[in-house]
């Protein structure tokens, strides 16, 4: 097992966001879930997507923080 990690990571106008795709209804693993936390207490920010609602959320989430 290397560095846990989630599926995607990028930077938005020095915001860092990381994104976990999941499929409908399903939970990240518990190892996700304390890279998700470690990144929100750094600061960043940390999702998990499932369908076109929650990104459609995200995005709106990320653009309020522009």
């Amino acid at each position: 097992m290397g560095a846990p990690g989630l599926d995607v990571y990028y930077c938005v106008v020095g915001l860092f966001v990381a994104i976990e795709t999941k499929a409908k209804g399903k939970r990240p693993t518990p190892r996700q879930q304390i890279t998700i936390d470690a990144i929100s207490t750094a600061g960043g920010l940390a999702y998990v997507v499932d369908d076109v609602v929650t990104i459609e959320l995200m995005i709106g989430h990320i653009k309020s923080r522009l």
